[in-house]
């Protein structure tokens, strides 16, 4: 094995041999056996044609243009270098061993999001050039005990490089919030382990963050440390974008009895109902789709209770006539949240058709769906489920561009930028929350891990804040804590709650002021009870003259002596017993 130096020109992984070599990597992705599976043969079953399919998609996308440097200028692999044990790694073919490193860095890559790659993509860039410039210091920090271990010499030398960075950052950048800067080391932890290495533990520079926005917030207010966030749609918008008149202009589209449209009225109706994120409907410009994203696959449907993966167009239009029941439902596509959909996948979103209902999706997805015409299955798995005007997927900058249009159409301008595509999914908790639906079933609603986004999001509307905080006035309040009610002294026969006692009404010399001047046949009324009750309590104590309430009452009091005399007994040292187990009554080993 030759692995390159640092600073040294690392060779590109040599092109593929012929079969039946060994492996290797080149700019199209080599097969692993040394056989051309570019197409599967005839003979193939069809599980192991996919299988070759998926096979085909790991090479290229895992091997195709890979190259030494992937694994960090030969950082990496510096302990492999000076690995002379008999464990050491001894590739008989360096190009193997180089294509399966890149191949290994990619793999770890891909289990984050596109998007989130290239912002770390960007992090890295700015953490490279602070190493350099500032510390003149290597940005790879494989020494991971030093990153790793509190007790390692070496670990303080790491704290400070991501301490240093931070701050350097938050001085530079004095425009974004700590927060953002603090992501930023993130984006390098996240570096770092698609390399295999640990990171030291950001919970010191955590420390720094707070006490930078506490500096902030002293001298500048609380609005420093401000995250403005979109506002949720409200109904009444969704009802009229929905009743627009037939030519009216939103963007390059028309009102009117067209696909383009219909698309537009299928996208409110969905997002209404689903919350989906602008990512789920709509793809980056570099983007292609493909088979996990929102196609006409994604949907299925009920008729008559039996459900339907491709309904025919003659179901569809007895839907329409109404001879019909139908539900659609949209099984929710993989997300960011959800890569590989094994979390909400299986719970689909779904919609009865109701032709009245001003918001309804199933009722445009059926009219959406008659005038697609897209009935073929194998059609179906890469038609999307919404269009653009072209007839394409909606892009994610084309989308916010046009619901900016659409926003544009029930609001002032002023107030447009308020909303965005993410309003649908806020609106979506706002209106759970106030239909009394507990957190649990909002999160399932919204596809949310954990309740920290209902903090955020699932927000109390205005009525229900302001009626829930004025019911307080009229609330009884009666709690105690018993350190607080114990810890002085109390009056005997003085209550502790709220009645005539706690308020000194029944006390001699109390100022009876605050509860007005009570009647004499109150005072004569409240006399007799207190007095019949005190004769009661005696008489309980005393065990005298007690009523005759239960036929049983003096068997449970026999038994309760009993219990009495068995406590007496089991308190005295046991005499005799020789060992655990025996007649003494211990207990043995398997508490039997």
């Amino acid at each position: 094995m030759a692995p390159p130096g640092q600073g040294a020109t690392t060779p590109a992984v040599a092109p593929a041999r012929a079969a039946p070599a060994p492996l290797s990597a080149n700019e199209a992705g080599a097969a692993w056996s040394g056989d051309p599976l570019d197409a599967p043969p005839p003979a193939l079953s069809a599980a192991a044609a996919q299988a070759a399919e998926r096979g085909k998609t790991l090479r290229v996308a895992l091997l195709s243009g890979a190259h030494a440097s992937d694994v960090g200028e030969g950082d990496m692999i510096r302990a492999l270098k000076n690995d002379f044990s008999d464990l050491a790694l001894k590739p008989k073919d360096p190009d193997v061993f180089w294509a399966l490193l890149s191949a290994s860095l990619r793999a770890r890559a891909a289990r984050f999001a596109p998007t989130t790659n290239r912002s770390d993509k960007s992090y890295w860039k700015k953490w490279g050039e602070f190493c350099r410039d500032i510390y003149g210091t290597n940005p790879v920090r494989w020494d991971v005990a030093a990153c790793s271990d509190p007790s390692n010499a070496m670990h303080a030398r790491e704290v400070q490089l991501a301490l240093g960075s931070f701050v350097f950052w938050c001085l530079r950048n004095p425009q974004y919030k700590p927060e953002s800067m603090l992501q930023r080391l993130r984006g390098v932890a996240r570096e770092h382990r698609k390399r295999g290495l640990k990171f030291v533990d950001l919970s010191l520079v955590v420390d720094a963050c707070k006490g930078i926005m506490r500096i902030l917030v002293a001298e500048h207010g609380p609005e420093v440390a401000e995250v403005k966030r979109k506002e949720p749609l409200q109904p009444w918008m969704l009802r009229r974008w929905l009743a627009l008149p037939p030519g009216t202009k939103v963007g390059e589209y028309t009102v009117g009895k067209s696909i383009a449209w219909q698309g537009v009225r299928t996208f409110v109706a969905l997002e209404a109902c689903s919350g989906f994120r602008k990512a789920d409907v709509a793809l980056d410009d570099d983007v292609k789709f493909g088979r996990a994203h929102l196609s006409l696959r994604y949907v299925f449907y009920r008729l008559d209770g039996v459900f339907v993966r491709t309904p025919t167009r003659a179901q569809l239009l007895e839907v329409l006539a109404g001879r019909i029941e139908c539900v659609v439902c949209v099984r929710p596509p993989p997300s960011k949240a959800d890569p590989d959909g094994s979390k909400w996948g299986s719970s689909p979103i779904c919609s009865k058709y109701d032709s009245s209902d001003p918001i309804n999706f199933a009722r445009e997805m059926v009219e959406y769906e008659l005038m697609r015409n897209v009935w073929d299955p194998q059609r179906r798995e890469l038609a999307p489920l919404l269009l653009n005007k072209a007839g394409g997927c909606w892009r994610k900058n084309a989308l916010a561009s046009f619901f900016h249009q659409l926003v544009l159409q029930v609001v002032p301008a002023d107030e447009a930028n308020r909303y965005s595509v993410h309003s649908f999914r806020i609106f979506l908790a706002c209106a759970l929350r106030d239909a009394g639906c507990s957190n649990a079933v909002i999160r399932e609603a919204l596809r949310w891990a954990t309740d920290e986004a209902l903090l955020l999001y699932a927000r109390a509307n205005v009525a229900y804040d302001a009626e829930l905080r004025a019911s307080a006035a009229s609330a009884t309040v009666s709690s105690i804590r018993v350190p607080t009610v114990l810890s002085g002294p109390s009056a005997p026969g003085v209550g502790t709650g709220g009645g005539p006692a706690m308020r000194g009404s029944a006390l001699p010399g109390s100022d009876l002021a605050d509860v007005g001047d009570p009647s004499e046949e109150v005072v004569s009324n409240a006399v007799g009870v207190a007095s019949t009750a005190a004769g009661l309590r005696a008489d309980v104590v005393a065990g005298n003259n007690l009523p005759d309430v239960d036929a049983d009452l003096r068997a449970f009091s026999g038994i309760s002596l009993s219990m009495s005399a068995l406590r007496a007994a089991a308190s005295r040292p046991l005499e005799g017993s020789t060992a655990e187990g025996e007649d003494g009554g211990g207990v043995s080993d398997d508490g039997a």
